[in-house]
């Protein structure tokens, strides 16, 4: 065991692994009954973890209501009623989970979800905020 985390360590594999399980989440929320691997064999040959959608699910789902609250109060403190949101403009990493999508949607069920690309969204973004507020 702290082999693994020695090589961890001293290979800097800290954001590979956390690119791999985020990609994970992704697919893993996606669907209840999925199984997903995470192959980590540039840390150990064969080394793989093993986890189910419903796991994902469960394990995020305290999370992500505190998430949907913050941002219900964020929104409230500008002035505004969650109603009032025409988009949320989702800018990559745990945006992209569905289940994330969902509590949004449910917090704010008059605004329309754009997913943005990862690389450029902050970009996209305001340009995004620029068009609906010339509009």
């Amino acid at each position: 065991m702290y082999q693994r985390l020695i090589r961890v360590l001293s290979q800097r594999y800290g954001h590979q692994i956390s690119a791999d399980v985020e990609q994970a989440k992704i697919e893993g929320s996606a669907d209840p009954q999925s199984q997903v691997n995470i192959v980590l064999d540039y840390i150990e040959k064969n080394l793989i973890a093993q986890a189910t959608g419903e796991q994902m699910r469960d394990t995020l789902s305290n999370s992500l209501q505190d998430i949907g609250r913050c941002a219900v109060g964020c929104v409230k403190t500008a002035g505004l009623k969650p109603n009032e949101l025409k988009v949320i403009y989702l800018t990559g990493g745990s945006s992209a989970l569905p289940a994330f999508q969902a509590v949004l949607q449910t917090c704010f069920p008059n605004a329309q979800l754009i997913v943005g690309d990862l690389f450029s969204s902050v970009a996209a973004g305001l340009a995004q905020s620029a068009k609906w507020h010339a509009n």
